[in-house]
This record gives C-alpha cells, structure tokens and sequence, in this order.
C-alpha cells in the first residue's frame, strides 16, 4: 500500500508543476502586450496612458485586469493589434460576440476580425460600428 501511494505521488507531483509552468507560459504568451486600462483614446486614436505618439503594438482587454488567479488567465473580453493608433491586424473576441459581459479564455475559438489602419478588410461577421475598445479611458481632448 505504502509502495503505491508514494508512487503516485511521484507521479502526480511533477505532473502538476509541469501543468502549472505550462499554463503559466502559455498565459503569458496569450496576454502579451498592455492591459486595455492603460490606454486612452483621443481624436479617434489610441494613445498609451500619459504618451503623445499613437500606440503600436498588442493590447488586451481582460475581465478583471491584471487579475487572473494563481491557476489560470483572467477572461478575455477581446485581444488587438494597433499600428499609429488604429487597429492594425488581427482583432480576437468571444464568439458570443462584442460585450462586458462577453470573454473567452486562452486556447478557446474566437471570433477573428482583420483590420488595415482602422479599416476592417476580413474576417468574421460584421461588427456594425468599430468596437469601443477602451470604454471609459478617453481624453477630453
């Protein structure tokens, strides 16, 4: 009985670091870049809190900023690529569509739009109106 139970646990142990590097990783792959609440828009562009240049690079927006748990990802609301400001490349959200209330997680089939300097050229379903990506950071500028 002993035999078995410490092989299990030699077993199980490593499993479960492995599991949790692995998650940690591929967390930090996914929610590459900055987090939405660090960005503000003004004039129709998306400027990084606080700099005068239109931001470049990846943003996403999580349910709970920078909050995830010590086991997994926060929710994602959406994930973008920006170029000067614009989106600028592939635009990722939940297949439930465009909403507070609406996330999906690392590894889950998202809706894909493509953008080229803010104009949507592909993708998934039309969208309407340009998401409003950071609601409630804009500049009174």
């Amino acid at each position: 009985m002993f035999r078995k139970l410490t092989f299990i646990l030699m077993l199980a142990v490593p499993g479960i670091g492995t599991y949790i590097a692995y998650h940690w990783h591929v967390c930090g792959l996914f929610l590459y870049g900055v987090d939405a609440s660090e960005l503000t828009e003004r004039n129709g562009l998306v400027y990084y809190r606080g700099e005068s240049h239109p931001f470049t690079g990846t943003a996403h927006a999580t349910l709970i900023a920078e909050e995830g748990g010590f086991l997994h990802c926060p929710p994602v609301r959406w994930r973008a690529q920006f170029r000067d400001g614009r989106l600028d490349g592939r635009f990722d959200a939940p297949i439930q569509g465009i909403g507070e209330d609406k996330t999906f997680l690392p590894g889950e089939t998202t809706q894909v739009w493509i953008y080229d300097s803010g104009r949507r050229v592909g993708g998934g379903p039309s969208l309407g109106d340009q998401p409003i990506l950071v609601p409630g950071n804009s500049d009174q500028t």
